[in-house]
């Protein structure tokens, strides 16, 4: 007897862009790094595939970009930002990042429903972690002195760095485990592997992230009671929030003296304070893209000054000299100014809002993901540069949730192939001809389909509505 494998065409292009996919986001979390000249090649295969990829869906790549004006506002910002810098060499260089990530962020966004696109992203982070315990136990991958010596930092720069991937990890594996369409045995292992990491690189700032990713998930699962209770969940926290939060940071230095740790976190306060007193300079559209860091001018000698009283006489000192503001909201104020921020501020809003929406008519796990995600987003860049800092996943995942989160983006994914020839089923089920009704916009014709629709068959429930309804999320 011989074993046949076959593949119809559409099931290797399927499998060609999970392959595409996974191996672009691996190289925007950094899974390719010490490879040379592969990383090179990898990045402009990865932004040629995307483009094309795009141009051949353009219809859908228009129609999630009217969904994020403000995002591909702060985009476009920081692309044309060479005109005002003060090193337009550099700063042409590094806008070709923006165009990399959005491009990529965004077929993501055209290509795969939310759940795909978590699926894809913890794929493509088991492969990272396992080439970092590769170089870790080679003992390339572990800081060999200084006070991180021992600690793990797998294929990256630091051990934060590792950190940072597998917290995002952890809170993909998070969701997949409550979903009952997967395996749970592997989101468990999974799950369990990103922790391991995370306990080898020695951060604790990754451990507490995700007890507050898991208390985050369980509590936005209040938003589907759809009762009182929640409301008075809801008000509670809004209610006290603001007063803790003020009371909190009154008494900072207190407060974190009696915790045993550094009020000025490690000098990151003093670099926020010096990095304010620039933004008048540029208070509009900022510095420029990688301007404010740059090496050939002083705002970085000026900003290590300013943490340690003395800043570096040459490439050899060991003086410090901070490589970005070590916050994301700082970085994209130096970077895009106010306008820049601004965008990114009203983008993020109307993510949650398109969020919660999404969370209460819909029963699904994956879509918990988007906050689950803005949650370890908003909690890292307070100390670390997550944002628009070079080419990193977390700004592509935001990219591509982003365009995906906002109800009826999804339903226009139907036309193209699937992971599992699945998408995203709408809370109510539509007849044929109340599709053609949508599509033409005759929202009477709707009314009167519907009504007749619920006459003939008051109690029968569609296939696609059982199907949502044995995977709730309880």
């Amino acid at each position: 007897m011989t074993l046949r494998i076959s593949f119809t065409a559409k099931q290797a292009i399927q499998w060609t862009e999970i392959v595409f996919a996974i191996v672009g986001i691996m190289f925007f979390a950094g899974g390719f790094n010490k490879l040379g000249g592969l990383v090179t090649l990898a990045r402009y295969g990865i932004f040629l595939v995307s483009c094309i990829l795009l141009f051949l869906r353009w219809e859908m790549t228009i129609y999630l970009l009217k969904g994020i004006p403000f995002l591909a506002l702060l985009s476009s910002i920081s692309f044309v930002s060479f005109y005002w810098s003060e090193v337009q060499s550099e700063t042409m260089v590094a806008v070709r990042e923006i165009l990399y990530m959005s491009a990529f962020g965004l077929y993501l966004a055209t290509r795969y429903t939310l759940r795909e696109q978590l699926m894809l992203l913890c794929a493509a982070l088991q492969l990272c972690a396992l080439r970092s315990l590769y170089e870790a136990l080679l003992g390339s991958g572990v800081h060999g002195g200084g006070k991180f010596a021992g600690l793990w930092k797998g294929v990256y720069h630091h051990k934060n760095d590792l950190a940072a991937i597998m917290t995002l990890g952890s809170g993909g594996h998070l969701i997949l485990l409550f979903d009952r369409n997967f395996n749970r045995l592997l989101a468990a292992g999974g799950l369990g592997f990103m922790i391991f990491m995370i306990l080898m690189s020695g951060s604790k700032s990754g451990l507490v992230n995700i007890f507050v990713l898991v208390g985050a998930l369980f509590l936005l699962r209040t938003i589907r009671w759809r009762n009182l209770l929640m409301i008075i969940i809801f008000a509670t926290l809004i209610g006290t929030a603001i007063p803790v939060t003020t009371v909190f940071f009154s008494n900072w230095d207190n407060i974190m003296e009696g915790l045993g740790k550094d009020p000025t976190l490690s000098g990151r306060t003093e670099i926020w304070s010096y990095a304010m007193t620039q933004i008048p300079k540029h208070p509009y559209f900022g510095f420029g893209r990688k301007v404010f860091w740059n090496k050939r001018l002083n705002y970085r000698v000026e900003a290590g000054l300013a943490v340690v009283g003395e800043g570096p006489r040459n490439l050899l000192s060991g003086t410090y000299a901070p490589p970005h503001a070590h916050n994301g909201f700082v970085d994209t104020l130096l970077e895009t100014g106010f306008v820049g921020l601004g965008c990114l501020g009203l983008s993020i809003l109307l993510f949650i809002i398109r969020t919660v929406k999404r969370i209460y008519v819909t029963e699904t796990p994956e879509d918990f993901w988007p906050l689950i995600f803005l949650t370890f987003f908003m909690m890292y860049n307070f100390t670390e540069s997550l944002i628009l800092l070079g080419e990193n996943v977390f700004w592509i995942t935001y990219v591509a949730l982003a365009s995906n989160v906002r109800i009826g983006a999804q339903k226009r994914l139907f036309e193209t192939p699937s992971i599992r020839e699945r998408s995203l089923q709408p809370a109510i089920s539509f007849t044929t001809p109340q599709q053609e009704a949508i599509r033409s916009g005759k929202s009477t014709q709707i009314s009167q389909i519907s009504q007749a629709t619920q006459a003939k068959a008051p109690q029968t429930r569609t296939s696609s509505q059982r199907r949502y309804s044995s995977e709730r999320f309880r």
